[in-house]
């Protein structure tokens, strides 16, 4: 986007209506039998495709690399994520996955995408699908979603990426896309682990390295063979790789958030030059209560178990309630239900409803938690 000047930039508007009439006056007037625009609108925004796994490849001693090819994979952009819809015991289960294969990949002669799953032994669907995951199988997906992208207008080309554990994953497509002159700029990638077996996506990273392309890794804890950075991202380890003008981008868990938000605020970092992709927590360090979820739908209603340290959306999930989940961290809406009874707790990182929802009790499902019985109405 080229910024001319205040009066050029206006006046174009008026340009362009002039344009436009004439276009109108001297038009055919036979039907415009194939619209090219909704072609188009079609292929980048699909809906809900079926995409077949054809292969799996160990990242680490706790994650895999998952390919998955089909028909119909839209382009993205770097930092999207998409989400696999699947059973697991006959329990219909949603959830959203970083994107780590470059957009040229959904367009090449075989398209495919690519994500990484990680062994969590507290989660239904990491665990699950590390575990069982094979090839062949099958997945719903909608994918080309989320706004954790690189903006050049908005965006410094100097790029810091801070993240910790499988938080990575979001940036080696940033990094593929940058090594296939999708995007301009410069990558330093600064990444915090445990311990070294949580070096995730590490082989595939070392292909990309360049003066454009940088990855740092910071240890945790105290191991004998490392001879890296040890400690945490501070703000010594954070000015160390960046300019004047970087824009930094935070991916991983909460701990890793509130520290390093700390630390870019002692170096003082204007708040527009950080971007962060917004987490959920698990909350397991609640008081784990029991309540009754009573959930309407038309005329009827069920009643079904909720807890305070699961979110609405996993209750329903859990009770075989169809509830359409995306991002799972109260961004996208997409899971919006309205509360007509009982008190409940929405974290605030997490609680990004319009205000008006606010105002007439509308909640997103993914991240509002019980702290009472509680009685929601969905759609049917």
């Amino acid at each position: 986007m080229k910024i001319n000047s205040t009066v050029r930039d206006f006046s174009g508007a008026i340009r362009v209506r002039g344009k436009r009439k004439k276009k109108f006056l001297y038009a055919s007037e036979e039907p415009v039998k194939v619209d090219e625009i909704k072609l188009l609108a079609n292929k980048l925004h699909p809906g809900i495709i079926s995409l077949k796994v054809t292969n799996i490849k160990l990242s680490s001693l706790y994650s895999k690399i998952i390919r998955l090819e089909g028909e119909n994979i839209p382009y993205f952009k770097a930092g999207q994520y998409l989400t696999l819809s699947y059973k697991i015991n006959n329990l219909n289960v949603t959830r959203p996955y970083s994107i780590i294969s470059s957009p040229n990949d959904a367009i090449s002669d075989k398209p495919f995408v690519e994500i990484c799953i990680g062994y969590r032994e507290n989660s239904i669907s990491g665990k699950y699908l590390f575990e069982n995951v094979k090839i062949n199988d099958e997945f719903k997906v909608e994918m080309g979603l989320g706004d954790f992208t690189y903006n050049s207008i908005r965006d410094s080309k100097n790029i810091v990426c801070i993240a910790g554990g499988t938080g990575i994953t979001p940036f080696l497509s940033m990094a593929r896309s940058l090594k296939d002159g999708i995007l301009d700029a410069n990558i330093t990638i600064i990444h915090g682990v445990s311990n070294s077996k949580d070096l995730v996506l590490n082989d595939e990273f070392k292909e990309l390295l360049s003066d454009k392309i940088k990855l740092v890794h910071v240890l945790s804890s105290n191991e004998d063979n490392w001879d890296g950075l040890k400690g945490f991202i501070d703000k010594d380890i954070i000015s160390k790789y960046s300019s004047n003008d970087s824009t930094y981008f935070i991916c991983g868990p909460k701990a890793m958030y509130d520290f390093v938000l700390k630390e870019l605020n002692e170096l003082k970092v204007n708040k527009r030059r950080i971007r962060k992709e917004v987490y959920q927590d698990n909350y397991s360090d609640v008081k784990r209560e029991k309540y009754t979820l009573e959930v309407v739908r038309g005329i009827d209603s069920t009643f079904i178990d909720c807890y305070s340290n699961e979110s609405l959306a996993l209750a329903l999930e859990k009770a075989r309630i169809k509830i359409h989940t995306r991002c799972r961290s109260g961004v996208c809406g997409i899971c919006r239900v309205r509360v007509l009874d009982g008190e409940y707790y929405i974290p605030k990182d997490n609680d990004l409803r319009r205000q008006t929802d606010k105002e007439f009790g509308y909640v997103h499902s993914c991240s509002t938690y019980p702290r009472s019985n509680i009685k929601i109405k969905i759609n049917i």
